[in-house]
């Protein structure tokens, strides 16, 4: 694997924490969910900014150790393509399903917290698919 996939699967297995993270804040699981958008925004930014500085640890330590590590292929440039286009199509349902429930008494708050579990979960499916793939063969 180059240098350039593992870090973009090192950047999907940050999200994926970061989005179970928030989910399990909101469903009482640790601390207590955010009473107004306001708690939501601050928890959103300081995954953010954790992500980004995990990635740039990760940037380093992976330029450090695979200094002689190969171009990105084709096959790479595939496996991602196609792992994408799953991780799109469990956008496009998890946000269609969000558009036909949004006016069966959901808060605002509920469907934020939809919407992060939607893109945590496209996450999810992408990583399992890049997985697949890279065994599988595309």
């Amino acid at each position: 694997m180059t240098t350039y996939f593992r870090s973009d699967f090192a950047a999907s297995i940050v999200s994926i924490a970061a989005g179970i993270v928030i989910l399990g804040a909101y469903l009482g699981l640790w601390w207590h969910p955010p009473e107004t958008g306001i708690g939501l925004y601050w928890r959103v930014g300081i995954a953010t900014v954790l992500i980004v500085i995990t990635l740039i640890g990760v940037g380093i330590i992976l330029g450090i150790t695979n200094r002689n590590a190969p171009a990105r292929d084709e096959r790479e440039a595939l496996v991602g393509l196609y792992a994408m286009r799953n991780a799109c199509y469990g956008y496009a349902g998890g946000v269609a399903l969000v558009f036909l429930h949004a006016f069966d008494g959901l808060t605002p708050m509920d469907i934020a917290h939809a919407m992060i579990g939607i893109i945590t979960g496209a996450e999810v499916v992408r990583v399992i698919s890049l997985i697949l793939y890279l065994r599988r063969g595309v």
